[in-house]
Order: structure tokens, then C-alpha cells, then sequence
């Protein structure tokens, strides 16, 4: 079937077929293509498990819309081609494609400093709209400043509560424009925007100006989380005892997620960069547009979008998750092929499933592309060598990456990296000493000297190429850690901490909640589970403070009460 808002009533036909023939979940056809996507989710092909729903298309025509596993464990309603999911970051290019269209109409200029729409932010740097597309503002992650400043899991989010949470911030993480940092508050920002400067909610805005031209019927914008969605799928995550557990949405907030779709809506909108239905050549133009730095430097990310490469393939993809729910969609523009994933539970991998599907369908024209990139002198494959536990271990420690720090732990058979408040990732060996970081694709290598130590991690990352020395084992007396004792209370935050010595170990409590160890490991510099705390000293000598990177937010003041 072909993808456009005129076929709308033949998709609705073919899909009720669907449903009572070949394409329900579970099924096994005589294609082998579609054999071996059954064979890709054969893990959630079951009436015990959530799951997830793909979909793909070539040339405007539907190659397989498929489901395995269940939409709600408790009811036992199994899902369907009609499941609709929260999309989580994917929702970003949307917003992005709201705010295009006001910018195209002359609403907003992209380079519009931020404070003429957003006078109660207190920045003293001037950012524009177009810093909050590219994640170039410094603005700090709400989500992150949220957690810091102490707020349950269970806490009521939506737009208002993220924007008064900024307006307590008067530092940024960096000069805007000076860097790229994933942030989800410059796209909470970029939904008010579409409001103040059209006229309209992101979520009427988008039904009138997106969804409703293109036919994606079963999309929307979620803003009041107690809306009856037909057909909408819970999400579970898995207890260490392979139990399932069911996470509770109370979370209203859009522009950096919110949006409600389902994977057959989602190859319509890619089909929108070909037809250019909505907006027109020009806004696929602006939408594909990639950021540049004050540096000169080109991002690899447009419009709630990035460009990358799959085999040697061109490929424009995003993916999104909150609360158990994971996507993924992505485009292979040359080959004019779309895959959407959806799943319910939080360790699916929709990224990987996305590639196995572009795998099956494109085995061929990738195989041809790898070819000839071969040939002119560009190697794509990489073999991977399994490593002794003895050569690893001597690479675990802390590394001093330009004043942050960088853990490299052996948690199995397998070295990992942790930055400061950050996620965890696995790192396969490509060398001895030659890693490859598998969730970012960086590459890092350990220098040894003449006498065998482990001197310097090098991270090749995002086109830089960074030196981190490692960092000396450091055990202050019990004396020295008892300087650290005390209320710390920050501004920005609105929340005390309350570090206490026991037993010769620091630990840190944000409201009623304890998290954990302080870990020093060089003087006035200690991890904990929130991030790294660096301390700082008044003219006395006496611990006056301190300052906390965690991941997406950085350099928050903390002062001793």
C-alpha cells in the first residue's frame, strides 16, 4: 500500500485484512523476508512478554506492518499494527517541524535571541531559537535538574513545572553555540514557543498543521496524560528476578517527547521528505539542515534529526525513550526506505531491530555500498577480539577528561566507561589497547609507558580528539574527610544536601533520600552516584561549597550552610 493521505481509506481496508490474514502477530508467511523478521522479535513473540510493532516501506509502498508480544500484561491484550506508543524523542523532529513552519511564515526568526519570547529566563548569554534546535543553547537538561534537586520518580511533570524549574537557572552549561549537549529543556522551550509566537498549543498546532494533512490519524501531541487513547500500550520494564513491572505515566510534558503515534504513522511522515505535502521542498530543505558551531564545526544534527550511516548507507534516523518505552525510526534517503520500531519494555533495542530490518530488506544494495567504499581505501568491517580479564583490569581506573571524570570499570567480561552522572556503556575490544564505545560508536585507546602502567585514555569522539590522563590513587585520613561534613544549599536547585561522616565514609542525602558514597579520589574532588562534586575552599582554608557536573547539566553552586 502507498503511503499517502489519499490512500488513507484503502490503508484502512488492507489493515483490517491484515489483522484477520498474514499480518498478525506471531504469523509465519512463505517470505522470507518477512521469516526473518519474525525471527529478529521471536523473543517477544509470546503472550507473556510486552513487545514491540515494526513497520517498513519502500518507495511509498508498506513491505510489512508486524507485532509480537503484549500491550497490556494485566488485561492480556496483545498488540496490534494499531498499538499506539509514546514515541519519546522522536516527538522531537516534530516539534522542530512546528516551530519550520512558523519561521517559513515569518512568525519566528531562527535567530531570534530566546529572551524576547521568554523574559522570566534569567541567562545573561544570548540564545537563539536555533540554539535549541542543534542542543547548542548550554541550557541544562530539566529532566536532570529535576532528579538533582531531589524531585520523586512519581512526580507530576508538564510544561509550566519544566519552565519554572529554568527560571531559577542563571548559568549554562557552555557558551551557546561553543558546543553540542543533548538537552531536553530547549525543546520544552521550543513548544512554549510555537505557542506564544502562533497562537496555538504544540498539540492543536500540530493536529491542524501535521497530522491532519498527512493522515496520521492515530498521532497526537499528549498534553493531559488522563486522555482516553484507543488502543494505547502500557510499558514494563524487568526486575533482576525476570519479572515485569508496569511504569505509571504521570508526565505531561511535549515538545522534547509527548507525542502519541504508531509506527504506521510514522512511515507516512518520512514519506513527507519525498512528496513534501506538508511545507513543501523548502521545509524538508530547513528540516535536513545540519547545525554549526561557533567553531566552524558542522553537527550531524538538523532538525530533531541525525545524519549518519548505516554499511555505508546515508541514513536519517532519531530515537526516543521515557519510562519503559523505545523507538526508533530511520530513512535510508538514496534507497527511499523507511523502518519504524516501537516497543513497550525498557530494554529493547529498537535501533538495533531498526538496522536488522534494513539488513533483510537492503542485504544486496548495502553489500554493493560496502563494495565500493572498500574500494576506495575505506574499511567498514571491524573485527573484534575477546581480551583476558588480566589485560582489561589493568585499564580500570578514573581519567581526567578536560576537568571531567571518566570511570573505566570491568563489571564482567567486558570494560565499560561511565562519564560523571552519565549512562554506562559496554566498549568492544578492537585492539589490545583500541576500544570501540558501542552506544556512541567513539573510539577509545589506553597509552602504556615503558614500565607497563596505563598513562592516558584517548577518546576519538564526535571529530575531536581528547587526551585524559589517568588519575593517581588518592585515600584521605578520616581527619581530612570530616572538613566535608555539613548543609550544602543551592540556589539554582532550590534543595539542600547533607553530606555526614560514618565509619570513614562520606555520604550525600538530597531531601529524604539517601544517595549513597562520596568517593574522593584527588583532593576537593569526590564522585558520587549524582555526578562529581569539586569543593571549593574559602580564604581560611575551610570548605566553603562546591560545584556538581552530572551529565547533561554542569557547574551547579553549592554553598555550606
Amino acid at each position: 500500500m502507498r503511503l499517502t493521505a489519499s490512500f488513507r481509506p484503502i490503508v484502512l481496508v488492507i489493515g483490517i485484512a491484515c489483522l484477520l490474514a498474514s499480518c498478525a502477530p506471531g504469523s509465519s508467511d512463505s517470505d522470507p523476508h518477512l521469516q526473518q523478521i519474525d525471527e529478529i522479535f521471536s523473543s517477544q513473540d509470546t503472550t507473556e512478554t510486552p513487545g514491540c510493532v515494526a513497520a517498513a516501506s519502500r518507495d511509498g509502498e508498506i513491505l510489512f506492518e508486524r507485532a509480537w508480544g503484549m500491550a497490556n500484561l494485566e488485561l492480556g491484550v496483545p498488540l496490534s499494527r494499531e498499538s499506539v506508543f509514546y514515541a519519546g524523542s522522536v516527538s522531537k523532529q516534530f516539534t522542530d517541524a512546528a516551530v519550520a513552519l512558523l519561521a517559513l511564515r515569518g512568525d519566528i526568526d531562527l535567530e531570534d535571541d530566546i529572551s524576547r519570547w521568554f523574559p522570566e529566563l534569567q541567562y545573561e548569554q544570548r540564545i537563539t531559537v536555533n540554539d535549541l534546535i542543534y542542543h547548542t543553547s548550554g541550557i541544562r537538561d530539566y529532566f536532570e535538574l529535576m532528579d538533582l534537586a531531589g524531585w520523586p520518580d512519581r512526580a507530576y511533570i508538564n510544561n509550566a513545572v519544566s519552565l519554572e524549574v529554568l527560571t531559577h537557572q542563571t548559568d549554562l552549561n557552555f557558551e551557546p553555540g561553543s558546543m553540542h549537549l543533548y538537552s531536553n529543556s530547549g525543546y520544552m522551550l521550543l513548544a512554549e514557543l510555537v505557542q506564544r509566537a502562533g497562537g496555538q498549543t504544540l498539540r492543536d498546532f500540530a493536529e491542524a498543521e501535521i497530522f491532519e494533512p498527512l493522515g496520521m490519524e492515530s498521532s497526537q501531541f499528549e498534553d493531559d496524560y488522563r486522555t482516553i487513547v484507543p488502543h494505547r500500550a502500557g510499558s514494563y520494564g524487568n526486575r533482576a528476578d525476570g519479572t515485569w513491572f508496569r511504569f505509571l505515566k504521570a508526565f505531561d510534558g511535549v515538545g522534547s517527547g509527548g507525542m502519541l503515534t504508531t509506527a504506521h504513522d510514522l512511515l507516512i511522515w518520512n514519506e513527507n521528505f519525498t512528496h513534501a505535502q506538508v511545507g513543501g521542498p523548502e521545509f524538508n530543505d530547513l528540516l535536513l539542515t545540519r547545525g554549526v558551531l561557533t567553531t566552524g564545526e558542522e553537527l550531524s544534527y538538523a532538525f530533531g534529526l541525525g545524519h549518519g550511516e548505516y554499511r555505508g548507507a546515508r541514513t536519517v534516523s532519531h530515537g526516543g525513550s521515557l519510562k519503559g518505552f523505545r523507538t526508533a525510526l530511520t530513512r535510508f534517503p538514496e534507497q527511499h526506505f523507511s523502518v519504524a520500531v516501537l516497543c513497550n519494555f525498557a530494554n529493547a533495542n529498537p535501533g538495533g531491530y531498526a538496522t536488522q530490518i534494513a539488513d533483510v530488506f537492503l542485504a544486496d544494495e548495502l553489500v554493493a555500498i560496502a563494495e565500493e567504499t572498500r574500494a576506495e581505501g575505506e574499511e567498514l568491517a571491524e573485527e573484534v577480539f575477546i581480551l583476558d580479564s588480566t589485560i582489561l583490569e589493568r585499564y580500570t581506573g578514573r581519567y581526567d577528561l578536560d576537568g571531567d571524570v571518566v570511570a573505566i570499570n570491568l563489571p564482567g567480561s567486558r570494560l565499560s566507561i561511565e562519564a560523571s552522572g552519565g549512562r554506562r556503556s559496554p566498549m568492544a575490544a578492537l585492539s589490545e589497547t583500541r576500544f570501540r564505545v558501542l552506544a556512541t560508536r567513539d573510539i577509545a585507546e589506553f597509552t602504556i609507558d615503558d614500565a607497563g602502567e596505563v598513562t592516558t585514555l584517548t577518546l576519538e569522539m564526535g571529530g575531536r580528539t581528547i587526551s585524559a590522563p589517568r588519575l593517581p590513587d588518592y585515600a584521605p585520613s578520616e581527619r581530612e574527610l570530616a572538613a566535608y561534613e555539613g548543609e550544602y544549599f543551592s540556589e539554582e536547585l532550590q534543595v539542600t544536601y547533607r553530606i555526614t561522616l560514618a565509619d570513614g565514609q562520606l555520604t550525600v542525602r538530597v531531601r529524604a533520600e539517601d544517595k549513597g558514597a562520596l568517593d574522593p579520589f584527588q583532593p576537593d574532588v569526590m564522585l558520587s552516584e549524582l555526578g562529581t562534586h569539586r569543593f571549593q575552599r574559602d580564604g581560611r582554608g575551610a570548605v566553603s561549597g562546591f560545584r556538581l557536573d552530572a551529565g547533561r547539566v554542569r557547574d551547579v553552586a553549592f554553598s555550606k550552610q
